[in-house]
């Protein structure tokens, strides 16, 4: 006999195999025990029953259950007999089925729209093997916090969900109710699941200056699309390009980003933002380099440099027609309205102008003396190249700092009047 599972109809018949001198009464009795799961007793009682007659039975339970058959026989001689027969069979709940659910896609991000799609099996075909109980409904938890987002719904059903933070290992907790044959039961399935990060969005924004040469500033204003730490990584590149070559001339790893150009020719700058997971994006521009004659036709321009005490300060202030004493230092004295070697120790510039001097010219100042070449332009003419002249300043000790501010429009004849 095949397995018996849950509330289905179940057929008995006898068959007998009588010796030649016996002869049936034609008369069966059945006892078919089983209690419902109140434990009432629901056996069946059939007598008198045609000893070819089929008896059906319909279990209330499930369990071990046993099957007696009475059955009368004459020996030949007139004497009456009864044979009985005891059958012990077990009949099952239906097995609990498998559970299964995939989803696309399969590493989503916070942007994306889950898509949940269910694959049970509640097959119920001995043929196979297979007697599972039939699944009513499922109900669906995300994070699996025991607070159900979807419930009870067809097994057959998709559903979808955003996920509005980025995590790993997220629990998906299924929980369906299933038909045992004569109960309702739950089983469950937890799966986890993990999200694709997002590459932060690079970008910056871009200050144009200067005045012979052009300056150039950026900031980054790059964004990061997840929500998994806000802390981002910057690194700048400086190209140029040497006739159809891009070659790397400095990188920063700042936020913000300068670089003092020395050179005509056309420039790339390139941005990289990282995330806290190492997934960068990329944002480039090319510009093009160009030295301007400065004169009374050119922009003014005008900036404030900060001089800070004990400090070596390297400084370049694009005024033609001026010294670094009567412009720099003897303003400073004016300025402070202290005697300039007590704030500066000394000014050293490479005289870029003199091609045939590889040496620094140093200025002291109450020191060298002015008439000396040491007490160099600002902005110096070399060749048909007009170039500003760079200078490092050795600051001495004094209280605070000193704001010393330029402006383009300062020339040799407002340095006069003063």
């Amino acid at each position: 006999m095949s397995n018996i599972y849950g509330k289905e109809v179940t057929r008995f018949t006898v068959s007998y195999t009588l010796n030649a001198d016996k002869v049936l009464d034609n008369t069966t009795d059945w006892k078919i025990s089983d209690t419902d799961i109140d434990n009432i007793d629901t056996s069946l009682y059939v007598e008198d029953n045609s000893y070819n007659d089929i008896v059906d039975k319909v279990f209330e339970s499930k369990g071990s259950k046993s099957i007696i058959v009475h059955t009368d026989f004459d020996d030949g001689w007139g004497n009456a007999y009864k044979h009985v027969t005891t059958l012990d069979i077990e009949v099952y709940p239906y097995d609990v089925p498998i559970l299964n659910f995939t989803w696309t896609p399969e590493e989503p991000t916070i942007t994306d729209e889950v898509t949940f799609i269910q694959d049970h099996n509640d097959t119920r075909d001995e043929t196979i093997s297979q007697a599972y109980g039939e699944i009513l409904n499922v109900s669906i938890d995300f994070y699996n916090d025991n607070s159900f987002d979807i419930t009870n719904i067809s097994k057959n059903d998709t559903f979808t969900y955003t996920f509005s933070s980025k995590e790993d290992d997220i629990g998906i907790y299924l929980e369906a109710m299933y038909w045992d044959g004569w109960e309702e039961q739950t089983t469950s399935l937890l799966k986890t699941l993990d999200m694709a990060n997002i590459p932060p969005i690079s970008d910056y924004t871009t200050e144009e200056g200067g005045m012979c040469i052009p300056s150039y500033s950026w900031s980054a204003i790059s964004t990061d699309q997840d929500d998994d730490d806000s802390t981002l990584t910057y690194e700048w590149r400086m190209e140029k390009l040497e006739g159809e070559v891009w070659n790397l001339i400095d990188t920063a790893n700042t936020k913000e980003y300068t670089y003092p150009f020395q050179y005509e020719g056309d420039y790339r700058v390139t941005l990289k933002t990282l995330d806290i997971e190492g997934d960068f994006t990329e944002k480039s521009d090319e510009f093009t380099i160009a030295f301007d004659t400065c004169g009374s036709d050119a922009v003014v321009y005008s900036g404030t440099i900060r001089l800070e005490p004990n400090r070596y300060q390297m400084i370049a202030i694009p005024v033609e027609g001026v010294k670094v004493k009567e412009y720099f230092l003897d303003r400073l004295a004016t300025i402070t309205d202290r005697p300039v070697e007590e704030i500066v120790e000394l000014v050293k510039s490479y005289p870029s102008s003199d091609a045939s001097s590889s040496k620094y010219q140093v200025f002291a100042p109450g020191v060298t003396n002015p008439e000396s070449s040491t007490n160099f332009e600002l902005v110096q003419t070399d060749g048909n190249i007009t170039e500003i002249t760079p200078f490092l300043v050795s600051m001495k000790d004094f209280d605070g700092y000193i704001d010393f501010t330029w402006t383009q429009d300062d020339s040799v004849k407002d340095i006069v009047d003063e």
